[in-house]
């Protein structure tokens, strides 16, 4: 290339120079950071993690192989136990080939020490990353219109090994494939096979799904997705719709036939699923290039994307064609909220506090030198692999009899003291300590009697009940509620005493006598006999009988034989039909207590099993058929627990409480125009770190040149460094965006106005005027720069840098607004008059002039309308592309 002339633009570049290589020393590295394509242990490196040369990883490692082998030694070839898929353990050491792991009790098994292979466990608790640098996601791909009668249900296999060979959950028991348009992240890739996981980060109490065939699915490592426009409209003044189609071919023609419509509208908003892009192609489906799809007058472009056909997600708009919606789309994506409530857990205590039972309440609150129930939840069975995320609160009543009315905290007619439940549903990790802080002071406070002067043995067990069940109990009632009703001898409501004629009569022995059918009631929490309509799983325990030393033994015999008789026929008026009485009756002694109850909680209180379920229900599973594989996998749970289940969920789910869902999952074509929003998911973090780095640019607009290009750099190069936290970008070739996304894991719009420059078009310390009259940037060896990719770097002029300045303002602005969540930017764009800055670069000829101040609309009717969302425990924005820089 022919340079007329060269000249110098600003003087004390030194500067800026030595600001680049101070940044570019300061970092490990100047090379891309590498794609990390696996999250397995066998490339995991720990050398941060040793102090004094021991290994302090606070990591929690999973085992992504069922029977994956646990050895004595670290080289040894003998397995001293085979480990589950999903177990997880601490490391403690390391070697090359395995590590040290002390693993944590689950699924019967206790915890055990060995040597692990690498390659059998994952270490990474965050998605894999592919090229893009984004973490990678997983669309299961199903058809369900290719299949008739004779085939199986299009279900896509879900294995507890990457070799595809064992099912989850074992033979007998396997877990249903999944059949609905769901987002997965992948977490591991071993040959054809990827490890999916619901949650975008794994913590503790968080598990696995399992390994699938990579071609069942679509791999999307991108962040980008789309909707129709929300103003679309339709010829006749309705909703407007786009086409997808099945084949490029159509949807290069525009078969009519073929489209299958997705309408626009605002009601996307109110959901949390896009349509997710997977590639972009020309007309004859070669790839090209994203920057090439605004503004090319190369030939049309075309989406590919992942997306479900007609079923749940589709509304009939004519012509006997039905449209893919996205105010239906929720529906087929239900919270679930019926589920997860019953991982928060209450459990609540009605006790006999006669002298009798001073070793029931101490196996309880626990002794000196002695735990009790309530402590062996708090301090062991929560910290046991499966129960991290349940939440446990605490109550109890206690009950006497009459005569010990007198005593702090009693209610009358032998209803004594108690802790009811709190009205505050969700508790945070300070306000739950607190609140069994004040459970045990108020437990401990509880003293038994031994005053009764009438020596009828029976107590007010009945009022115990009631008053718990009604009143103490009754807050947050979609909780699950297991209710220990532990004492020895029942209810009787009169006594049988001489007058003063010596004559046998009745009385009244309590002034408000309870009646057993409205106790009934309030067990099954309906009127119904055979319905269950609350979620209190009751126990009736009672304590060995022990007549010795009693003045009446006939009578206390006779009250004893009550509690038991009394107790079943509650038990049986109130648990719905089905249910055996058996598994709520208990007889034994305080030494046996504490056990068997931690384990009754054990087994009805996992959040795992919780997760498991409705993990299987977003895939499609029908509620009923995945707790009919659990009922027979898991004969040690009641069925009333199962019960609780489906009727807090089925409301919910409708028809696939009983029925499994079935999406079609396809990929299909879409064309790009101005139809169409291209969006970006970016979480709360994220854009709130690009508000940050955009607020750098402010008060720049009147600076003097070579100020003004310092001070752009400044901010959008130091600015990235800061929120990223690593390497520095490499000046010589990498764009900030390729910076941002590569290593930072930030989303970056298509041809975005603001990152797309080098930085070195920015600096611009040395120009010449090429043959076409375009301003090169030159190098110190008087030659014109080139990019990595070998293309000269034309350099931008200080009218683009002052407008590059705004529009980084502006954007920020609208980014503002998006994080308001409720409300949509709204302003006035245009191009600028090219003939006003003539040395303008393609990227400062696209930039947009936004006049005026930008304002903040209403999404939509009402607050459901919204961008923010969450995404498998993570939350974040569907950001349109024309607001991000």
């Amino acid at each position: 290339m022919m340079h007329k002339r060269m000249r110098g633009w600003s003087r004390g570049w030194r500067v800026i120079g030595a600001m680049a290589a101070a940044m570019m020393m300061a970092g490990v590295g100047t090379a891309h950071a590498e794609a990390r394509p696996s999250g397995s242990c066998k490339g995991f490196d720990f050398t941060p993690f040793y102090h004094k040369e021991s290994l302090k990883w606070t990591g929690v490692t999973r085992v992504t192989r069922h029977d994956a082998p646990l050895y004595a030694t670290e080289s040894g070839g003998k397995a001293k136990v085979q480990l589950a898929f999903n177990q997880q353990g601490e490391v403690l050491a390391e070697n090359e080939e395995r590590l040290k792991l002390k693993t944590f009790p689950y699924q019967g098994q206790p915890a055990h020490t060995g040597w692990v292979n690498r390659a059998d466990l994952l270490c990474y608790n965050l998605p894999v990353k592919g090229e893009s640098g984004l973490e990678m996601k997983f669309f299961i791909r199903t058809d369900t219109q290719a299949r008739d009668a004779k085939q199986a249900d299009p279900t896509v296999a879900i294995f507890r090994d990457p070799k595809r060979r064992e099912c989850v959950g074992g033979p007998g028991h396997c877990r249903e494939g999944a059949s609905r348009f769901h987002m997965y992240f992948v977490f591991d890739q071993q040959g054809d096979s990827v490890l999916l996981a619901d949650r975008y980060r794994l913590e503790e109490g968080d598990a696995l799904l399992g390994w699938a065939d990579k071609n069942d699915g679509f791999i999307w490592n991108n962040a980008f997705s789309l909707r129709p426009r929300e103003d679309l409209k339709a010829p006749d003044g309705g909703v407007g719709t786009i086409c997808s189609y099945r084949s490029l071919r159509d949807a290069v023609v525009k078969t009519p036939s073929a489209c299958s419509p997705i309408q626009g509208g605002v009601n996307w908003f109110k959901s949390p699923v896009r349509i997710p892009v997977l590639d972009i192609v020309d007309g004859k489906g070669k790839h090209v290039a994203p920057e090439e799809v605004s503004g090319s007058d190369s030939g049309r472009r075309f989406y590919q994307v992942a997306m479900a056909r007609p079923g749940l997600v589709a509304r009939a708009v004519g012509d006997g064609k039905v449209a893919i919606s996205g105010g239906l789309i929720p529906q087929a994506a239900p919270t679930l909220g019926g589920l997860k409530s019953k991982q928060n857990v209450d459990i609540f205590f009605v006790l006999d506090a006669t002298a009798s039972m001073q070793g029931v309440i101490d196996a309880v609150r626990g002794a000196p030198g002695q735990r009790g129930v309530i402590q062996q939840i708090i301090e062991e069975l929560q910290q046991v692999q499966g129960f991290q995320k349940t939440q446990f609160r605490f109550g109890f009543r206690v009950y006497r009899d009459p005569y010990a009315d007198g005593l702090p905290g009693g209610l009358g007619d032998g209803v004594g003291e108690g802790f009811p439940l709190s009205s505050q549903c969700e508790l945070g990790e300070a306000e739950r300590v607190a609140e069994y802080d004040r459970f045990k002071e108020a437990i401990l406070g509880v003293k038994v009697t031994e005053e009764d002067a009438e020596d009828d043995y029976e107590e007010n067990i009945y009022g115990g009940l009631e008053q718990a069940l009604s009143r103490d109990m009754s807050a947050c009632s979609d909780h699950l509620k297991l209710l220990f009703v532990i004492g020895d001898n029942g209810y009787k409501p009169r006594l049988r005493r001489f007058d003063e004629n010596g004559q046998f009569v009745a009385l009244d022995k309590y002034k408000t006598p309870v009646d057993v059918e409205r106790l009934n009631a309030l067990m099954r929490g309906a009127e119904q006999v055979g319905e269950k309509a609350n979620s209190v799983i009751p126990f009736f325990i009672q304590t060995p009988r022990r007549p010795e030393g009693v003045k009446h033994p006939n009578a206390y015999n006779v009250a004893y034989n009550r509690f038991e008789e009394q107790a079943k026929a509650i038990l049986a008026a109130s648990l719905p039909v089905g249910s055996l009485v058996s598994q709520h009756f208990l007889r034994m002694g305080e030494g046996a207590m504490v056990g068997r109850i931690t384990d009754q909680v054990s087994k009805l209180s996992s959040s795992e099993l919780i997760d498991e379920i409705i993990v299987d229900v977003r895939g499609g599973a029908a509620l009923t058929s995945v707790i009919e594989r659990l009922q027979r996998e898991r004969v040690d749970i009641p069925g009333l627990y199962w019960h609780i289940l489906k009727k807090g969920a089925c409301g919910e789910l409708g028809k696939q409480c009983q029925s499994r869902v079935y999406d079609t999952t396809l990929t299909g074509y879409i064309e790009a125009n101005d139809k169409i929003v291209e969006e970006l998911w970016i979480s709360s973090s994220g854009l709130a770190s690009w508000i940050r780095i955009l607020s750098g640019f402010e008060g720049y607009f009147e600076l003097p040149e070579p100020q003004l290009r310092r001070a752009l750099i400044s901010a959008m190069i130091l600015g990235l460094q800061q929120e990223i936290r690593r390497p520095p970008i490499d000046v010589s070739g990498e764009t900030p965006a390729e910076y941002a996304q590569r290593r930072g894991g930030l989303p970056v719009r298509w041809h975005s106005p603001l990152l797309s420059y080098n930085v070195n078009a920015l600096s611009a310390k040395k120009v010449s005027r090429a043959d076409d009259g375009s301003l090169m940037v030159l190098g110190d060896d008087g030659k014109v720069m080139t990019d990595r990719h070998g293309k000269p770097i034309q350099a931008a002029p200080v009218c683009e840098l002052r407008r590059l300045a705004l529009w980084a303002v502006k954007s920020k602005e609208m980014l503002e607004i998006v994080e308001r969540d409720t409300v949509r930017p709204q302003y006035q764009a245009s191009g600028y008059n090219s003939r006003r800055c003539p040395d303008a670069t393609p990227n400062g000829h696209a930039l947009q002039r936004i006049a005026g101040e930008v304002q903040a609309v209403p999404l939509g009717p009402t607050p459901d309308y919204r961008f923010g969302h969450a995404f498998g425990g993570r939350r974040g924005y569907w950001v349109p592309q024309e607001y991000l820089p």
